[in-house]
Order: C-alpha cells, then sequence, then structure tokens
C-alpha cells in the first residue's frame, strides 16, 4: 500500500532520513510476517521474503 503513492514520494526518497524511516517500516514488517528474533539480519529476512528495499522499490517506481 505504501508504494502505491510512489510518485509523490520519489523525490523525498532521496534524503538519508527518509530511507532511515522506510528501512524501519521494513524491518517492522518484515518481524511481524515472519516473527523472527529481532537479531535477524535485515537482508537476511528480505531475501527469504523476496523483497527489495523499499527506497529502491520506490525509486524504480514499481507498485507490486
Amino acid at each position: 500500500m505504501l508504494t502505491y503513492s510512489c510518485t509523490v514520494l520519489r523525490p523525498r526518497v532521496r534524503y538519508k532520513a527518509r530511507r532511515k524511516d522506510l528501512s524501519r517500516l521494513q524491518i517492522l514488517t518484515c518481524w511481524a510476517i515472519t516473527g523472527v528474533m529481532k537479531m535477524t539480519p535485515t537482508a537476511a529476512m528480505e531475501v527469504l521474503l523476496g523483497l527489495p528495499p523499499l527506497h529502491v522499490m520506490i525509486e524504480a517506481g514499481t507498485t507490486d
């Protein structure tokens, strides 16, 4: 649902603070989906779930 507004978010994603916010959101989502321990690396969870980082999806303009 977040990436539906990617045309609005795209200019802001270039800021480091916004990328950090998106990364935190992705971490929380991965934890909720998988139920893993909080020490699990984010990159490992993203690979297992097949999720690219949110800022990459937004910059690419993909919404799936």
